[in-house]
């Protein structure tokens, strides 16, 4: 059964449970592959371009889930706390639309939203890898 959602000044219907549920389970099993964690271990976050940890990393569906979006690799991206928090139910046009609003009010609102994410979260820069071990690392996990 699906349900209108509203939201600041979106409104939208959601997926049917069964279609939430199963793709969830799919997410839950591409978080385990080596795919997701390569992407993981970059470190970069797809929105905001920032550095982090990659525990600091949640798994973000471009196209969400509940809008019938799909756990596959095309449709997810590493992305921190902060940015996800902000995106959340949004499609891709309307999260551009978000950002070219920021752009729009002017620099201060611009500066006012970076500074409330950079307040969100920490920026970790990649570590450099160690002399001598051809940058794979000890083998040990973070």
């Amino acid at each position: 059964m699906s349900a209108t959602i509203e939201f600041d000044d979106l409104s939208f219907e959601t997926a049917d449970e069964e279609h939430v549920r199963r793709e969830k389970a799919r997410g839950r099993e591409l978080r385990r592959s080596q795919w997701w964690k390569n992407r993981l271990a970059v470190g970069r976050c797809h929105y905001c371009k920032g550095w982090f940890h990659p525990h600091e990393l949640t798994m973000d569906h471009v196209v969400p889930i509940c809008r019938g979006g799909r756990s596959t690799r095309g449709n997810v991206v590493p992305c921190c706390q902060a940015c996800n928090s902000r995106k959340r139910q949004m499609l891709p046009v309307e999260w551009q639309q978000y950002v070219d609003s920021l752009r729009n009010a002017g620099a201060s609102e611009l500066e006012r939203v970076r500074s409330r994410m950079r307040a969100d979260r920490e920026v970790v820069r990649r570590p450099e890898p160690a002399r001598g071990d051809g940058g794979h690392g000890s083998g040990a996990e973070c």
